[in-house]
C-alpha cells in the first residue's frame, strides 16, 4: 500500500499529471456543454 501512495504522489508532482488533469477537466467542461446544448435542443424542439 505504501509503494502505491508514493507512486501516486510521484505520479501527481509531476508534468504529466497536470497535463492529464488538464485534459481531463477539458473533457469534462467539454462535455457539460455538449450535454446541456442537446438538453436545451431537446426541449425547444418538443415545443415547435
Amino acid at each position: 500500500m505504501k509503494k502505491f501512495i508514493l507512486g501516486l504522489k510521484r505520479f501527481v508532482g509531476s508534468e504529466e499529471a497536470v497535463t492529464a488533469i488538464e485534459y481531463a477537466l477539458l473533457a469534462a467542461l467539454i462535455a457539460v456543454a455538449v450535454i446541456g446544448g442537446a438538453s436545451l435542443l431537446g426541449t425547444s424542439s418538443k415545443y415547435h
